[in-house]
């Protein structure tokens, strides 16, 4: 890269030789913040806790973990499929929420955590799918101007 990059007369700046490393760093000291804010009455979540929440950064197996809680919660309406492997072996997972309706109504498809470091799409379609579903009887799934809704993560 370093080559191509000065062939091109573009100024490169490597700003970490070891991505990984300053991850794992960075949990490390999130760790330590968690202890020691228990210590004041304090909670900050443990990265590497498995519960999903809709209010922090959640991790891949957290939000797998929840696709398939809400794919129990509501069976009739939600079903969770993989469609593909990633280059490293993982399921590419679609969650399809429908109305049940199969009719002429368009489908709509969001992609959501395309990008590794991505967080906002993931989040915002945990919550866009959590509201439609809890909506309940007469909520979104009956009144959807579409009659399915797929979520790829």
């Amino acid at each position: 890269m370093e080559a191509v990059c000065e062939q091109s007369g573009i100024d490169l700046e490597v700003m970490a030789d070891d991505l990984q490393h300053l991850i794992d760093e960075e949990e490390r000291e999130i760790l330590q913040l968690a202890e020691a804010a228990a210590g004041d009455g304090l909670e900050l979540r443990d990265p590497s806790a498995s519960q999903f929440d809709e209010n922090n950064f959640n991790r891949l197996r957290q939000i797998e973990g929840r696709l398939v809680e809400l794919q129990t919660q509501y069976s009739s309406q939600m079903s969770v499929s993989s469609i593909g492997k990633t280059s490293q072996g993982r399921d590419i997972k679609m969650a399809r929420l429908s109305s049940g309706y199969g009719g002429q109504k368009a489908a709509v498809w969001l992609d959501c955590g395309i990008h590794a470091r991505e967080w906002v799409s993931p989040a915002f379609c945990m919550h866009a799918l959590r509201r439609m579903l809890d909506d309940g009887e007469g909520g979104a799934t009956e009144t959807l101007l579409f009659s399915d809704l797929v979520l790829l993560k």
